[in-house]
């Protein structure tokens, strides 16, 4: 099992400090952890100066490389080998998915609170954050050749102290945006992860079916609560920021209706402000996550014929360390991105050691980490001789009321398979989308 981390394409490691496996192993199970470029090192883009982006999603398949190449000499299985990851960590997985290129390193992958349609994924405008990430070092020239110069012989350190500063006035205002993000390559690029959308890439038949899991927690947005407060002026004074990013708005009438709309439905019209900081979370979890999930699942669902288990992580123990960090109230239950980390990791830094095996949170891991191994072991999550969490259905083309039934991760044991968590907000954007896209299975991503 291979696991990519996440931290937005900018931040994060591997390190066993975040990411110690020891109940995976105890499960059966090999596991790697990697380390990929991130933000302008990993993902800066100028095509016609020869750096067509992605090297950090190059980086991660250089390591799948390396796996199939030498994984058998620490006792694993070159030829059953599964993707994992969480966050960008998750997105990197399904664009691996989606790219015939990587599909021959792996056997089967997890996509954990990250897609291809996240709408934080992709770079908007590359070519010119580049350019102003050049200007910030110093550049005087506007050529290839002087950006490329300026860039080569720039330190590191500098780079990733700046690179913040290229998102524009009112980026840097909204509570979540990263500057250097994967993007769409050009057909023939050399290594090229992928050169399409998305929606198309998964409307084509790949040479081999790779069994998939793709989930969220149930409350994603929570990780945001501590920036909710520092940013609420400008979400009060301006509720277009709760516009999803992959949603087509032209012209300021379409983006008050839209505005509008999504007041009605997450905040009853009540007032943008600390005693609406529940919806707030609800509202940009489902804009940088939720939404995503099921977006991909549909598309999945309609075009592709392995199978997909789909799940919502909704547990709540001493273990959901990042709800823990946010100081989220009691009063707002639910996992936020990220709770389902130390139910499959230990961590030094988190001090996950309080929650032994006898304990709910202990239990709750056992179980988690039996599911992830089970399905990188057969293609099933199931335990032996039980079938509770199964496929999501398939779709035809003209299925327009397609929902997919998902297994909510809520209890030790006796988690079942459900339609109700998600389906009425749901409809909602469903219906935002084919009003400005003409379809919700089409984000906007440049």
């Amino acid at each position: 099992m291979v696991w990519i981390h996440g931290g937005g394409f900018c931040t994060g490691t591997g390190s066993s400090v975040l990411y110690e496996p020891p109940y995976l192993v105890q499960q059966g199970a090999v596991i790697v952890s990697i380390n990929y470029r991130l933000g302008a090192l990993g993902f800066l883009s100028l095509p016609t100066a020869g750096i067509p982006g992605n090297m950090g999603l190059k980086d991660q398949r250089m390591s799948f490389r390396w796996v199939r190449e030498n994984i058998a000499r620490f006792g694993g299985d070159p030829n059953n080998v599964t993707i994992f990851g969480e966050s960008a960590g998750g997105a990197s997985v399904q664009l691996h998915y989606l790219s015939e290129d990587s599909r021959p390193y792996f056997q089967k992958a997890i996509a954990q609170s990250g897609t291809a349609f996240n709408e934080w994924v992709w770079q908007r405008e590359p070519v010119e954050r580049t350019r102003k990430l050049a200007q910030l070092l110093g550049c005087k020239g506007d050529s290839d050749e002087d950006v490329l110069a300026t860039l080569m012989n720039a330190p590191a350190e500098k780079m990733a102290a700046l690179q913040n500063q290229v998102l524009s006035e009112r980026e840097q205002t909204l509570l979540l945006r990263f500057p250097f993000t994967p993007v769409i390559e050009k057909a023939g690029s050399e290594d090229a992860i992928i050169t399409e959308h998305p929606s198309q890439a998964t409307e084509k038949k790949f040479r081999e079916e790779i069994p998939i899991v793709l989930g969220s927690t149930n409350e994603e947005g929570l990780l945001l609560w501590p920036m909710i407060p520092e940013k609420l002026p400008f979400y009060s004074s301006d509720p277009s920021r709760f516009i999803p990013g992959t949603l087509t708005i032209q012209g300021d009438e379409n983006a008050r209706y839209a505005s509008d709309e999504i007041a009605r439905f997450f905040f009853q019209n009540q007032p943008v402000s600390l005693d609406t900081i529940g919806s707030i979370a609800t509202v940009l979890g489902d804009n940088l996550n939720m939404l995503a999930g099921y977006v991909a699942a549909e598309l999945h669902a309609r075009y592709q014929s392995a199978p997909m288990y789909m799940y919502v992580f909704s547990f709540v123990g001493e273990l959901n360390k990042y709800r823990q960090e946010m100081q989220v109230p009691p009063e707002h239950p639910g996992a936020a991105h990220g709770d389902d980390l130390y139910y499959l990791f230990s961590s030094t830094a988190y001090k996950t050691e309080v929650a032994d095996d006898e304990s709910t949170a202990g239990k709750f891991r056992a179980y988690l980490c039996n599911l992830w191994v089970n399905f990188a072991r057969t293609g099933n999550p199931n335990p032996q001789g039980t079938a509770d969490w199964t496929p999501i259905e398939r779709s035809t083309q003209d299925a327009d009321q397609y929902f997919p039934s998902v297994m909510n991760l809520e209890h030790v044991d006796s988690n079942k398979m459900t339609t109700e968590l998600f389906y009425e907000r749901f409809q909602f954007w469903k219906n935002l989308y084919h009003k400005f896209n003409g379809s919700h299975l089409l984000p906007q991503i440049e």
